[in-house]
């Protein structure tokens, strides 16, 4: 899929932040879990996430 067509190196997965920096980048995703400690910092009057499901249809 699109994994597939883009360049080697351009999706970093895992990585940790250990320090404040800027970066120049098209698309950030933050997927630090339920309990989100960067959701907090960002949006303070969101509450806890329970459960975020996407689906679509399957043609079987």
């Amino acid at each position: 899929m699109l994994l597939e067509e883009l360049p080697d190196g351009v999706v970093r997965t895992g990585a940790e932040v250990r320090e404040a920096s800027e970066v120049d980048a098209d698309l950030v995703v933050a997927a630090d879990g339920v309990h989100s400690g960067l959701r907090r910092q960002l949006f303070p009057a969101a509450r806890e996430s329970v459960f975020r499901c996407c689906s679509a249809p399957s043609s079987r």
